[in-house]
């Protein structure tokens, strides 16, 4: 089984450590800066082809992904309906 992680605060830390823009995330993992932000807010997950792109990043920064844990409130793709 493939484990889960917290997106969020995944892509959030990559930010963090490694000083990146969400722009400069969008380049790297080409994806959109939208993309990248609705990650950090929890309302979708990364694509399947994008997260193990994005798990590299995690590991090249020197990070535990390990410790991301899964927690069912982030693994959810919710829409705000206004």
């Amino acid at each position: 089984m493939t484990p889960k992680y917290n997106w969020p605060v995944v892509v959030k830390e990559i930010q963090d450590t490694l000083f990146m823009s969400q722009e400069q995330m969008a380049i790297k993992l080409k994806v959109s800066q939208q993309a990248v932000l609705q990650w950090m807010t929890g309302k979708r997950k990364p694509a399947a082809e994008t997260m193990p792109e994005l798990l590299k990043l995690a590991q090249d920064g020197g990070l535990d992904i390990s410790k991301y844990e899964a927690n069912p409130q982030y693994d959810e793709i919710t829409e705000r309906i206004a």
